[in-house]
């Protein structure tokens, strides 16, 4: 369930690198992570210290156009 990977993102605040960084650019170069429960995935990148959540997706679909349709300046 989403609740899960909500579950695991709360647990960030030790070791928020202990997840891998998403392979595909331009969000790999930016750092952003992923984190996989049950059929969710979560994306966050951390900065200065501070874990920033952002989007919580279905693992079922189009991960890269959905991240395409995410601002990120919103999150700098």
């Amino acid at each position: 369930m989403i609740f899960d990977v909500v579950d695991k993102l709360n647990t960030l605040e030790e070791m928020p690198f202990r997840y891998p960084v998403y392979q595909e650019e331009p969000w790999k170069s930016r750092g952003i992570r992923q984190i996989f429960a049950g059929s969710y995935c979560g994306f966050y990148f951390v900065k200065e210290n501070i874990v920033k959540i952002i989007r919580i997706l279905y693992g079922g679909m189009d991960l890269n156009n959905a991240l395409n349709e995410t601002k990120f300046d919103d999150f700098d």
